[in-house]
């Protein structure tokens, strides 16, 4: 009776977070729930625009290949591919206007909110307009149709205004992503993520439509690739419009410290996520060019299956990000305290039991999901877990060095943790095969960076106690 008893006021307390109306922030108790609530309609709205995307992708991806056939499909996927993973086309900017803007807004300085969010905006028109540039010398003079090996004329005929209209998307994008960005770091990020939720039903719906009315591989590219651009900028006009009209970008509010500040921290960022990518997105190139390709399947598929545990813990731990950098910047340790260690605990506790199950069902899911013909050890499904297990602990780390704009070790240790990685690496995937990859990292990982950080992380939460260099430039007022 005990538990039964226990279990309806659990639920009763979870639910109080999802409720619509705001907690009263003029006390320290008052924000503190209002962090929470926020963090928590963050987290379900951007659990709702992963499934909706996944299954948007579930539907698109036979409508296109039976449009487009193989080849075309082929030069359709890469470029899709490549949209995600340009995800630091901004510079690192992206990120750093989630920490100065969250920063000022912790701060309760709407000047410096203000400067934050229009040297952050012009900041990245800049960057944008680079990137016309660069793609406007570049892509016309690319034989792309022998970069990407095609063979027929149809495909040879489409493949530069496919890669074009990429490009485009590409330039669009970064400028556009302001608006998620500020919201993010004003613990609304609930609101980009409905907003996305309505890209992946566009997306949908065009290239159903492309299909239907054979527009060719270029219009596939742009239903893609532009229906996030659209509803972006819709969210843009609005938000800005109506929303938050204050915060609409200004050339007037455009500051030097300010850009300076959003400079020097998006560098920071763009460092560290160059050497992730180095680290995490490694492996299938390095197993295909020492093994083989087939090789690559037996480590792709279930490296995917796994993938779920890491996109379920980013999700739910993503939006304590801005909510750390602004009770850092209100004063509010306990609180970051408090929700690091229940982030920690949660996703550790989450991971394992996930691994767990999928190590006893993951033959079974893989045989059921690709067929009988992919045979994948056992061993490299025990790899798979542990290294999960790691980097969703990691992950929650991660939202608190971010939010606390700790960038400095995060730099050095992303780098050394490339260094060890490339160099170890190699070998153990030519000993061990695919299960090398992720031993590798796993080992790696726990050694440069976990470890460090189980006696690094009470040092900077005492640190905290006086704000750190980003928090104290914006809440000093050294923006000025």
């Amino acid at each position: 009776m005990g538990a039964v008893a226990v279990l309806p006021a659990r639920l009763r307390e979870g639910l109080r977070w999802f409720r619509l109306t705001p907690f009263d922030e003029d006390t320290p108790e008052g924000r503190a729930q209002e962090r929470q609530r926020r963090a928590a309609l963050s987290a379900a709205a951007s659990a709702l625009s992963k499934i909706l995307s996944v299954l948007a992708t579930l539907v698109s991806i036979p409508l296109a290949l039976a449009y487009l056939g193989v080849e075309r499909f082929g030069i359709w996927s890469v470029l899709s591919a490549l949209m995600l993973g340009l995800q630091f086309a901004d510079l690192g900017l992206g990120n750093g206007v989630i920490n100065t803007v969250s920063a000022a807004y912790g701060a309760r300085d709407a000047s410096a909110l203000r400067r934050c969010v229009s040297s952050g905006a012009f900041a990245l028109l800049g960057v944008s307009a680079v990137l016309a540039l660069v793609a406007l010398a570049v892509v016309p003079n690319v034989d792309w149709a022998h970069v990407f090996t095609v063979k027929s004329t149809q495909a040879s005929s489409e493949v530069l205004p496919a890669v074009s209209a990429f490009a485009v998307c590409v330039a669009l994008a970064v400028p556009l992503g302001l608006v998620q960005r500020v919201q993010i770091a004003l613990q609304k990020g609930f609101i980009p993520s409905v907003w996305q939720c309505l890209a992946n039903l566009l997306s949908l719906l065009a290239i159903w439509q492309a299909t239907v009315w054979q527009l060719g591989l270029p219009w596939l590219v742009l239903a893609l690739l532009g229906a996030p651009l659209v509803t972006g900028l819709l969210n843009a006009l609005f938000y800005f419009g109506h929303v938050e009209p204050t915060l609409r970008p200004s050339w007037a509010q455009v500051d030097r410290e300010a850009t300076m500040l959003l400079l020097r921290t998006g560098g920071s960022y763009f460092v560290i996520q160059v050497a992730a990518a180095v680290v995490f997105a490694s492996d299938s190139v390095f197993i295909a060019h020492l093994l083989g390709a087939s090789e690559v399947a037996r480590y792709a598929v279930p490296e995917k299956l796994f993938g779920v545990i890491s996109l379920v813990v980013a999700t739910a731990v993503g939006p304590l990000w801005p909510a750390y950098g602004e009770a850092i910047a209100s004063g509010d340790i306990d609180w970051v305290r408090q929700a690091l260690k229940r982030s920690l605990v949660l996703a550790a506790a989450f991971s394992a039991s996930a691994a767990a199950v999928l190590l006893l069902l993951g033959p079974w899911l893989i045989e059921l999901w690709v067929g009988p013909a992919l045979q994948v050890p056992s061993y490299l499904l025990l790899a798979l877990g542990i290294w999960k297990i790691l980097e969703s602990v990691g992950f929650a780390l991660a939202m608190f060095l971010n939010g606390a704009g700790i960038l400095r070790f995060q730099m050095i240790n992303a780098w050394l943790m490339a260094t060890l990685v490339l160099a170890v690496k190699v070998p153990l995937i030519v000993v061990l095969g695919p299960t090398g990859a992720p031993l590798t990292t796993a080992t790696v990982y726990l050694i440069v960076t976990l470890i460090p950080l189980i006696f690094l992380i009470p040092r900077m939460l005492h640190r905290l106690r006086s704000p750190g260099n980003l928090h104290r430039q914006v809440s000093t007022g050294q923006l000025r």
